[in-house]
């Protein structure tokens, strides 16, 4: 066998034993992966547009993300929740050329989601979501920022709670957990 076949065979069984290591162990949780958008029309519909299933169960969390006074719509399809109750949420603005019928806007994965201080583009509030892992005490925090017209993720660090209701993350859960 030439030095250039050996070199060939040797990559590919690198290559297939780096793709074996990437895979999810049973039982273990999987990060959020929001099925693909639907959105028709200009107008959104919460019932039928975002992360929604063909026959959808609302539940809804609005809040005032913007400033103005008035809550924009935050929906989920409890249909499509974990049983962690990760769901995704999806956003829906009114403003700007959109102030009669509500935009999508993006969808928001977890099964908290809290508004943050600092802001996005047009003055939205930058949004957390914590997704849930498999074992109670390990999640993923998720920050979303309003850009180009919508939210999208701009960070995400796994956490883990810690005694007494402490939530640590990054690299400061990592010294938490090995700490004696």
């Amino acid at each position: 066998m030439s030095t250039l076949a050996r070199h060939v065979c040797l990559v590919i069984a690198i290559a297939w034993a780096m793709s074996a290591c990437t895979r999810s162990l049973p039982g273990s949780a999987e990060t959020p992966q929001a099925p693909a958008p639907t959105v028709g029309g200009e107008c959104a519909d919460p019932g039928a547009d975002g992360v929604v299933s063909d026959a959808p169960d609302l539940m809804r969390a609005d809040r005032d993300l913007d400033g103005s006074g008035s809550a924009e719509i935050v929906a989920a399809d409890r249909s499509l929740c974990t049983p962690e109750d990760n769901c995704h949420w999806n956003v829906f603005v009114a403003s700007g050329e959109y102030e009669t019928c509500p935009r999508y806007a993006g969808t928001i994965s977890g099964a908290a989601i809290e508004t943050l201080d600092s802001r996005g583009e047009e003055g939205f509030s930058d949004i957390r979501g914590w997704w849930q892992l498999a074992d109670e005490r390990r999640m993923l925090m998720q920050e979303y920022t309003y850009r180009s017209g919508g939210y999208e993720v701009v960070e995400a660090v796994p956490c883990a709670a810690q005694p007494g209701g402490r939530v640590v993350c990054g690299e400061d859960r990592r010294a938490a957990e090995s700490a004696p």
